[in-house]
């Protein structure tokens, strides 16, 4: 054989060779999503029983700088978060799930027995979340202690407005959620061993 035709014919079997490799390697596992990896597998399942027609909230929802910015507080998700809500010792999480036009802030308690409680703290309606609409939604963890309406004070923007569950005042015994527009707003909830109560904070 042609030692130029020998050489070719090497060269070859050493390109076909690196391309079954590459070929063969297995392929890179999606990356995890840092809102969905947040939450227990049972939590998801209910969620995704009890609201079919809605989704979990993701990381890609938001910004790059806006889930930066949550990073820096140790937050992985701008849309989720995690307190024991209702003091008995274990993660309660708080979190969204949206639908065409609705963001829905939801918790799930930690009931005895391994089992959740998934309730709806409120719907933002179509206030959306990354950039879709306006404000970006958020929920964070905010600590126990005592709290005031911020509608209350001399210089309110409004008027108090009284609605099921909403406070004047509130002691909490323990951490709970608060949500609203990045940046913009927040609205605190706590629960009191029997039911929700929330204030807003800032607006």
């Amino acid at each position: 054989m042609n030692a130029s035709i020998h050489r070719g014919l090497g060269l070859f079997g050493t390109i076909l060779g690196s391309i079954l490799l590459v070929s063969a390697a297995p392929a890179s596992a999606p990356k995890p999503d840092a809102c969905r990896s947040l939450l227990p597998r049972l939590v998801r399942e209910l969620v995704e029983k009890k609201y079919p027609h809605a989704r979990l909230v993701s990381v890609d929802d938001y910004s790059d700088e806006d889930v930066k910015s949550f990073r820096e507080q140790k937050q992985p998700c701008p849309g989720a978060a995690i307190a024991d809500a209702n003091g008995d010792g274990r993660k309660d999480y708080g979190f969204l799930a949206l639908t065409q036009r609705h963001v829905l802030v939801l918790v799930a308690l930690s009931q005895p027995g391994g089992s959740w409680q998934i309730e709806l703290l409120t719907d933002w309606g179509n206030e959306g979340v990354g950039g879709v609409f306006s404000p970006n939604i958020y929920v964070s963890e905010t600590p126990a202690g005592r709290y005031r309406d911020m509608f209350t004070e001399e210089h309110a923007p409004s008027e108090y407005v009284p609605v099921p569950g909403r406070a004047k005042e509130f002691r909490a015994r323990w951490p709970g959620f608060v949500t609203g527009g990045i940046e913009s707003s927040g609205v605190a909830y706590f629960f009191d061993g029997h039911r929700w109560v929330h204030l807003w904070i800032s607006d």
